[in-house]
C-alpha cells in the first residue's frame, strides 16, 4: 500500500503540473527562508560559546552616576581595576585587553610593513580564561615575559610566510621589537572581540612612550580596559556583585567612590544584550533576533496555508475517486495516510529545491543581513538533518487539513454530486480566512518594512546641531602630528579647498567620554562627557554660541577656558554661568554656552557637557572642505600628510559617512524587511494565483456564456477580481492596527523616532492589492479571451 500511495502521489503531481509546480513552490521558497534566518539567529545566540569556561566568564562594566542620574556606562574600566580585584577576591582570575590605535605600523624581517588596526595588549592570563587554541607556542608562557606577541594563524603566514615565526621579530611603531611566543586558531566569527596579535601588557611605560601617549594606566578615572573575570566554581554572579559596592567603597580613590559602581556582563550576553559605550565592536540585538524568528515562522505559515487552500480547493476533482475508494472498502485512516503520503512528497521535493536555494541565496543574504554565514554550513550533516526534518514537518502541518478534509466525503455524496463534490461551506469560508490570515501577515510585514525605512532616513538626515556636512576627520593619535597639529593645521589651510580645521577629542556624533569637572559654589564635582578641543572648534563644526563667545587666540585665558552645553548650564544650576570658575587639572572661568547638540548617537538624548581646550586629547583633525573637485583635494592633503608623518598610511574619512553606520543595524533591518515581506507577498499571490486559477476552470462555461451574451473582458475580471479583492481589503483592515502597535513599540526604544504616517498604511495597501489584482486578472483574462465555443464544449 505504501508503494502503491507513493506512486499515486508522483502521478498526481504529474497529472497536475501547474498546481504542483504552485505547492512545491511555495513551500520551497518558505522552508529556504526559514532555513536562512535560523542559520541567522543559530549564529547570533552562538556568540563566544566557543570557549570552554564561557559561562563562568564575566566582563566587568562600570557606570558612573551624577545626583544618582547615569552619565556614562561603559563596558571598559580602569587599568587597575582586575589586578585590584584579582587580590581583593581570592579565587577568581582576571584578564585585561587594551587596543592603542587606530592604525599601527608593524615591520617584519627589515622588509615587510604592514599597518595593522587589530592589536590588542593582554595580561598572561588571557589563555587559563579564553579558549584560544594555540598552533605553535606554550600558552602557559607565551606572554609572561615584556615585548612578546601571540600571533594568529593568517597574521603568522602573511608575516612569516612558511617560516617558523617563532623566535622571529616584529617591530611596533618602528620602535619596539616584540618576539613571537606563539601562533593560535583564527578567530571564529561568533567571536565579540576581534584581533590578530596579543602583545603581553608588562611593557606598558614603553608602549606609552613610544606612541606618545600621555595618559597614565595607574589612575582610576581613565577606563579603556575590557577586563574579564573568571569566576570559581560554586561562585555565582550574584555572589560576585554583591561584594562589587564594598570593593568600590573600599579600593577607588576617594574622589570617584561616590559616583562609580560596577557590574558583571555574562560573556555569551554580551553580543546580543549590551550596547553600552566603549564596546569592543558592533553588537548585535536580541529584539533582532525575535523579530528575524517571527518573520522566518511568518513567510513558513504563509507556504503551509499556500498548499493547504490549493489542496482543498482542487479537492472537488479528487471526491469521486475518494467516494470509489470508500465502496470498495477503503477506511478512513487509509485515505488520511495516502492524502499525509502525497503532502510528505510534495514537502520533501520542496526540502531538495529548498537546499538549492538556500545555496544560491545565502551569500546574497550575508550582504543584507551583514553576517558571515558559512556556505559550508548548508553541506554540513546537521544542516541536511536540519532541512529534511523541517521539510517533514511542514508536510505534516501543511497536510493534516486537507487529509482530514478530503478523507470526509461521504461516498453517495461524492458520487452523485454533479461538480463532482459536495458544496462544503466549512471548507470555503476557511479557504478564505486562510486568505486573509496569509496577506494581513504579508501586509504587516510591508507597513513594518516602510516604518524602519522611514526611521532610518530619519536617523540619517536629522539635523544635529552642527555641520557633518563636507567634514573630513584625520586620525592622529599615537602619530607626530599630536604633539605639533598647529604645524600640520596650517600646512593644511593652505590648500585651496581647506576652510578650516579643528584638533579634537572625539568623532563628534558618535560618543564623548565622561570625565569630573568641578563647580564653582558646588561642594561635589559634576561626571559629565567632556569635548576637547582647540581654538577653531565652533567655526570648523558650525556650532551655534548662545551666550558668550567661543574660544579665542587673542586670549592666553582661554587655554584653560570653558564653554558648556545649555543642558550642562541648566545641570548646575547656573542661571549666569559666563565667569563662572571651573575646574580640571587647572581652574578656568567659563566664557560661553553653546546650543545643545547631538554629540552622542541618536538612539541616546543629548546630555550635559563641558569643552575644554587639551592638546593631551586631542585623536583626530577635522578638516572642513570646499565643494569641489573632491579628488584633488584629498589627493593634496595625502601629500601634506606624508611630507609630516611618511611611516603611515594617509586614511582619513568623512564625518558622515561614519555616523551613518551607527544606523547600519536599522538600514539591515529594513532591508531584510523589504526581501521577506515581498517574498510572503510573491509566495501569497503563488496561492492566489492558483486559487483564481481554479475558480476560472470551474466557471469556464459561465464565462463563455457571459461573452456570447456579449459581456466585456472588463467586466470578466472585474467579476473574479471582486471577491478576491474583497479579502484583501478584509487583511488590510486586520493588518494595519497590529502592525501600528507593533512598530509604535519597536519606535519607542528611540529618543529620536518618525510618527507613522497615514500614507505607510495606504501604500502598503495599495502595493498589495495592485498586485493581488494583477495576479488574480491574468487569470480572468486569459478565461475571458478565450473562444466562447471552446469554453462551452467543456465538461
Amino acid at each position: 500500500m505504501i508503494t502503491n500511495y507513493f506512486k499515486i502521489a508522483l502521478r498526481n503531481i504529474w497529472r497536475n503540473k501547474t498546481y504542483s509546480f504552485l505547492n512545491i513552490a511555495g513551500l520551497a521558497i518558505g522552508i529556504a527562508c526559514c532555513v536562512l534566518i535560523l542559520l541567522f539567529v543559530y549564529g547570533e545566540l552562538s556568540y563566544d560559546r566557543h570557549h570552554e569556561q564561557a559561562d563562568q566568564i564575566y566582563r566587568v562594566a562600570e557606570i558612573y552616576k551624577d545626583e544618582g542620574k547615569i552619565v556614562e556606562e561603559s563596558a571598559s574600566i580602569p587599568f587597575p581595576v582586575g589586578p585590584t580585584l584579582e587580590q581583593a577576591f581570592p579565587g577568581i582570575k582576571q584578564v585585561r585587553f587594551y587596543k592603542t590605535f587606530e592604525k599601527v605600523p608593524m615591520l617584519a624581517n627589515g622588509d615587510k610593513r604592514f599597518y595593522e588596526d587589530k592589536l590588542l595588549f593582554t595580561d598572561s592570563t588571557v589563555f587559563d580564561i579564553f579558549t584560544f587554541p594555540m598552533i605553535q607556542g606554550n600558552p602557559e608562557k607565551a606572554l609572561t615575559q615584556p615585548f612578546s606577541i601571540v600571533l594568529t594563524e593568517t597574521m603568522a603566514k602573511k608575516y612569516f610566510g612558511d617560516e617558523n615565526p617563532l623566535g622571529k621579530t616584529l617591530r611596533f611603531e618602528n620602535k619596539l621589537d616584540f618576539a613571537v611566543t606563539g601562533v593560535i586558531k583564527d578567530l571564529p566569527p561568533t567571536s565579540h572581540m576581534h584581533f590578530d596579535f596579543l602583545a603581553s601588557m608588562l611593557n606598558l611605560g614603553e608602549l606609552f612612550k613610544a606612541s606618545g601617549t600621555t595618559f597614565g594606566w595607574t589612575g582610576w578615572y581613565w577606563n579603556p580596559c575590557h577586563t574579564f573575570v573568571l569566576l570559581p566554581p560554586g561562585m555565582s554572579e550574584s555572589q560576585f556583585e554583591s561584594q562589587l559596592p564594598n570593593f568600590v567603597q573600599t579600593h577607588t580613590p576617594q574622589g570617584v567612590r561616590a559616583n562609580l559602581e560596577f557590574y558583571l556582563q555574562p560573556l555569551t550576553d554580551i553580543h546580543l544584550k549590551s550596547h553600552i559605550y566603549q564596546e569592543a565592536g558592533v553588537n548585535g540585538s536580541e529584539q533582532t533576533v525575535y523579530l528575524f524568528t517571527i518573520i522566518a515562522i511568518f513567510v513558513l505559515v504563509i507556504a503551509c496555508i499556500n498548499f493547504m487552500n490549493l489542496a482543498t480547493a482542487r479537492s472537488i476533482k479528487r471526491a469521486k475517486e475518494i467516494a470509489v475508494r470508500k465502496v470498495v472498502g477503503a477506511f478512513r485512516p487509509q485515505l488520511i495516510r495516502q492524502f499525509m503520503g502525497e503532502s510528505l512528497v510534495i514537502s520533501l521535493l520542496s526540502g531538495v529545491l529548498a537546499f538549492g536555494l538556500v545555496s544560491l541565496f545565502l551569500p546574497v543574504f550575508n550582504q543584507i543581513a551583514g553576517t558571515k554565514l558559512n556556505v559550508e554550513l548548508i553541506g554540513y550533516p546537521p544542516m541536511l538533518i536540519s532541512i529534511f526534518i523541517l521539510s517533514i514537518i511542514v508536510g505534516l502541518l501543511a497536510g493534516t487539513y486537507p487529509a482530514l478534509f478530503l478523507s470526509s466525503y461521504k461516498p453517495v455524496a461524492g458520487l452523485n454530486a454533479k461538480s463532482g463534490a459536495p458544496t462544503n461551506w466549512s471548507a470555503i469560508f476557511l479557504r478564505k480566512g486562510l486568505v486573509v490570515f496569509q496577506f494581513a501577515i504579508s501586509i504587516t510585514l510591508l507597513i513594518g518594512t516602510l516604518v524602519i525605512d522611514q526611521q532610518h532616513n530619519f536617523l540619517e538626515n536629522k539635523e544635529l546641531g552642527f555641520n557633518k556636512e563636507q567634514l573630513l576627520m584625520i586620525p592622529i593619535r599615537g602619530t607626530t602630528i599630536k604633539n605639533r597639529e598647529e604645524s600640520f593645521k596650517d600646512r593644511l589651510r593652505k590648500e585651496s579647498g581647506v576652510v578650516n580645521t579643528c584638533a579634537i577629542s572625539n568623532i563628534l556624533g558618535r560618543d564623548v567620554q565622561v570625565v569630573t569637572f568641578g563647580a564653582e559654589g558646588k561642594d561635589q564635582g559634576y561626571e559629565m562627557p567632556g569635548l576637547f578641543v582647540d581654538h577653531d572648534f565652533i567655526e570648523t563644526f558650525d556650532v551655534v554660541i548662545k551666550q558668550g563667545r567661543g574660544f579665542d587666540r587673542s586670549f592666553a585665558t582661554d587655554s584653560s577656558a570653558f564653554i558648556l552645553n545649555e543642558s550642562a548650564s541648566a545641570t548646575i544650576g547656573w542661571e549666569e554661568p559666563i565667569g563662572k570658575r571651573m575646574t580640571f587639572d587647572k581652574e578656568g572661568q567659563v566664557i560661553g554656552v553653546v546650543k545643545d547638540f547631538n554629540f552622542s548617537k541618536l538612539q541616546e538624548r543629548i546630555r550635559p557637557m563641558t569643552i575644554k581646550i587639551d592638546v593631551g586629547w586631542f585623536s583626530y583633525i577635522a578638516v572642513r572642505l570646499a565643494p569641489g573637485n573632491m579628488a584633488q583635494t584629498m589627493s593634496r592633503l595625502e601629500t601634506a600628510w606624508q611630507e609630516f608623518e611618511p611611516e603611515r598610511p594617509f586614511e582619513p574619512f568623512f564625518l558622515d559617512e561614519n555616523l551613518n553606520q551607527l544606523y547600519e543595524k536599522e538600514a539591515r533591518l529594513s532591508s531584510i524587511f523589504s526581501a521577506f515581506s515581498l517574498l510572503a507577498i510573491f509566495i501569497g499571490c503563488l496561492g492566489l494565483f492558483g486559487l483564481a486559477s481554479f475558480a476560472v476552470e470551474q466557471r469556464t462555461k459561465e464565462i463563455g456564456i457571459r461573452r456570447v451574451l456579449g459581456a466585456s473582458v472588463s467586466g470578466i475580471i472585474q467579476l473574479f477580481s471582486k471577491d478576491f479583492l474583497q479579502l484583501i481589503a478584509l487583511a488590510i483592515l486586520i493588518a494595519s492596527p497590529i502592525a501600528w502597535y507593533g512598530m509604535n513599540q519597536w519606535l519607542e526604544d528611540f529618543p529620536y523616532r518618525i510618527e507613522i504616517s497615514w500614507w505607510i498604511y495606504v501604500i502598503a495597501g495599495a502595493v498589495v492589492v495592485l498586485i493581488a489584482f494583477l495576479t488574480v486578472s491574468f487569470q480572468a483574462t486569459r478565461a475571458a479571451m478565450a473562444n466562447p465555443v471552446d469554453s462551452l464544449k467543456t465538461e
